[in-house]
C-alpha cells in the first residue's frame, strides 16, 4: 500500500489500495486511471468509479469531481509507470516465459509450468486460470489478463521465480504486458483468427510479433521452424534463437513420430542427444507443443 503523495509527490496523504482502469471493478481505496479504449473512454466513467470507492483519478483532461485528480499527458503510458511505482518492477523479481501462437499456447504454457515447478517455485497465467503452489484459480475472463489484474496477480505470486504467461494477440496489442521483458518467448504457429478484432491478418501477425520485440537481448526466442511464417517472427528477434520442428535445420529436431489412439511416441534430437518421449497427449500438434516446452526447459538448464 502506498499514498498518493508517494506515487506522485503531491500533497495528498491518501492511502491507495490498488489501481484500476475498469470503473466497475473499482473498490474502496483504489486509484482510477482513465484509459481511452477502442469502444469506451474511461473519462466517461469517473463518477461510477468514485461511487464505487475511488479515492483519486488519473486523467488526461481537466476534471472537476469530489476526489483529487492527477492530470497526465497520456494515461496509457502513465499506467505502466504507475504500476511499476506501486508494485515494483516485475523484471527485478521474476523470469518471464511468454507463449504466443494461434493454437498451442495453453498446452505449451502448462507443460512448462508443470516441469519447472519441480525445480523452482513457478506459476502459470493464462486461459486455464492462475496456477502456482498456492493458487488454483480456474475462472478468468481473458487469456492475457488486464494489465492491472496482471500486476496484482504478480504481487500475489511473489514467492515464485518463473512465470509462464499466455500472451494473446489482443493482450499484446493492448499492451497488457506493461513493462515486462521476457527471458524466453515461444512462437507455436499462426493462422487466420481474431480478424473481428484485428481487422487484417497483417495486424494479427504484427500483434503477436510484439512478444519478440520484448525479449531481453540475453534471452531466448524459441520458434517453430516448420511454420509458414517462421521468418516473419525470426526478423523480430534480437536475442538467442532456438528453433524446433521436423526440419533438418531445427536446433531441436522432431523425428520418428508414432501417433496412436491412446498415446503418442516421438524422439527429439538436441545437441546430438536423442530423447524418446511417450505421452498421453494425442496428435502431431501436441508433439510440437511438448517440443516447445522441452526447448524452454533445455534453455533453463543451459543458463543455470
Amino acid at each position: 500500500m502506498k499514498t498518493l503523495k508517494q506515487l506522485y509527490k503531491c500533497n495528498y496523504e491518501i492511502e491507495v489500495n490498488g489501481i484500476k482502469t475498469n470503473s466497475k471493478k473499482v473498490q474502496h481505496g483504489d486509484l482510477f486511471v482513465c484509459i481511452k479504449g477502442l469502444t469506451n473512454d474511461g473519462h466517461n466513467f469517473i463518477q461510477e468509479a468514485i461511487s464505487n470507492g475511488a479515492v483519486a483519478i488519473v486523467s488526461e483532461k481537466d476534471i472537476n469531481c469530489s476526489v483529487p485528480v492527477i492530470k497526465v499527458k497520456n494515461t496509457k503510458t502513465e499506467l505502466r509507470s504507475l504500476l511499476n511505482r506501486f508494485y515494483g518492477n516485475p523484471n527485478d523479481r521474476f523470469k518471464f516465459i511468454g507463449v504466443t501462437g494461434t493454437s498451442g499456447k495453453t498446452t505449451t504454457s502448462i507443460i512448462i509450468y508443470e516441469i519447472l515447478k519441480h525445480i523452482k517455485n513457478s506459476a502459470y497465467i493464462g486461459s486455464a486460470g492462475v496456477l502456482s503452489n498456492k493458487f488454483n484459480l480456474n475462472e478468468v475472463v481473458n487469456t492475457t489478463p488486464d494489465i492491472c489484474e496482471l500486476y496484482n496477480w504478480l504481487e500475489n505470486l511473489s514467492d515464485n521465480e518463473y512465470i509462464a504467461i499466455e500472451t494473446s494477440s489482443v493482450g499484446l496489442k493492448q499492451n497488457r504486458m506493461g513493462t515486462i521483458k521476457f527471458d524466453i518467448g515461444i512462437y507455436t504457429n499462426i493462422s487466420f483468427n481474431h480478424l473481428n478484432i484485428h481487422g487484417t491478418f497483417e495486424d494479427y501477425k504484427k500483434s503477436k510479433q510484439i512478444l519478440f520485440d520484448n525479449i531481453k537481448k540475453t534471452g531466448y526466442a524459441i520458434l517453430n521452424i516448420d511454420d509458414h511464417y517462421f521468418n516473419d517472427f525470426l526478423s523480430h528477434c534480437h536475442c538467442h534463437i532456438i528453433t524446433y520442428g521436423k526440419s533438418k535445420e531445427a536446433n531441436i529436431r522432431i523425428v520418428d513420430i508414432n501417433l496412436k489412439l491412446k498415446n503418442t511416441m516421438f524422439t527429439i534430437i538436441y545437441k546430438n542427444q536423442k530423447y524418446k518421449i511417450t505421452t498421453n497427449l494425442i496428435g502431431e500438434f501436441n508433439v510440437y507443443n511438448i517440443c516447445a516446452a522441452l526447448a524452454t526447459c533445455f534453455m533453463y538448464w543451459n543458463t543455470n
